[in-house]
């Protein structure tokens, strides 16, 4: 059994992403940035091509998919509020 219900999941799951997302981040930039393991630069064959599909529905069509199903906001803790945590 979970240490939560089923509506506190959401809220849940919202204080997770808030508290490893600084920890991401900065693992992110210390194996990138500080070690050199970071490198960006153009692919011309279908691995680059699929990286930038990836990266457009990440940034454009989960969002707009959320939009039009009325599951996401734009705005800024939409899901604290709506979870009432």
């Amino acid at each position: 059994m979970l240490p939560f219900t089923r509506e506190q999941f959401p809220a849940v799951f919202v204080a997770y992403n808030e508290a490893v997302s600084p920890i991401q981040l900065l693992a992110s930039i210390e194996a990138g940035v500080l070690r050199g393991r970071l490198a960006f630069g153009r692919c011309e064959d279908w691995t680059g091509w699929m990286g930038w599909a990836l990266v457009a529905n990440v940034s454009v069509g989960y969002p707009l998919l959320g939009q039009i199903s009325g599951s996401a906001s734009l705005a800024p803790n939409a899901a604290r509020s709506r979870c009432g945590a």
